[in-house]
């Protein structure tokens, strides 16, 4: 039962990087124009990382309640989801965010 635990535990920290790069090849992928690109490509996923980094990480300066932390990961793997898809990848927007929530599932059942 630990090695699930602990392979769920990689498996949650690869989706974080899944959903930062996601994010940043939306902004590129979006972005118009030579200045544009790299502000979306670049800023989109170092805010999300900040923001987590201040209120979702187990180190947080901010520490939420499970109810508040469990909404932001989910708002922050929907908006990758959602970026994932309006750059023409529906279906694996639909395979992420299916693996993100049967991860976070398991995350909290595991936390009770």
């Amino acid at each position: 039962m630990e090695l699930i635990k602990s392979l769920n535990i990689a498996l949650r920290f690869l989706i974080e990087l899944c959903s930062l790069f996601a994010i940043g090849y939306w902004g590129f992928q979006t972005g118009k124009g030579i200045l544009l690109k790299p502000i979306l490509g670049i800023g989109a996923p170092l805010t999300i990382a900040v923001i987590w980094a201040m209120f979702g990480s187990p180190n947080a300066s901010y520490q939420l309640n499970s109810g508040l932390r469990l909404s932001l990961e989910l708002i922050i793997y929907l908006l990758a989801s959602a970026a994932i898809y309006t750059t023409g990848r529906p279906k694996i927007a639909v395979l992420f965010i299916t693996i993100a929530l049967a991860n976070l599932t398991l995350m909290y059942v595991w936390e009770l």
